[in-house]
């Protein structure tokens, strides 16, 4: 994602106060994102709504597993994890091996 933030200048009786919020952040997709996200998969998306406005995707589907892409390393109670990192290509020659 690239974005940008805007600042709001708030006043108060004793001085200006520079402050950020949230809801002036705004973002858009890198083209380069529609290689992982696919656009025709957009109808099926559920979009959040922010101040009446349509913002992003409550997630996204992506065409490739993320998880096997940036792997995972992690411990919780009673569980671990461990999934190593894979190159894309390889991913994609070996889902199209098997059909998926």
């Amino acid at each position: 994602m690239t974005g940008h933030a805007t600042t709001a200048l708030l006043t108060t009786t004793d001085a200006p106060l520079p402050s950020r919020s949230p809801r002036y952040i705004f973002t858009r997709l890198a083209p380069i994102t529609r290689s992982i996200f696919h656009q025709g998969d957009d109808p099926l998306l559920s979009y959040l709504n922010e101040e009446g406005q349509t913002i992003e995707p409550e997630y996204y589907a992506p065409v490739l597993p993320l998880v096997l892409v940036n792997g995972a390393e992690g411990i919780g109670t009673g569980w671990s994890t461990s999934i190593p990192n894979y190159n894309p290509r390889d991913i994609v020659v070996n889902l199209m091996r098997t059909g998926a």
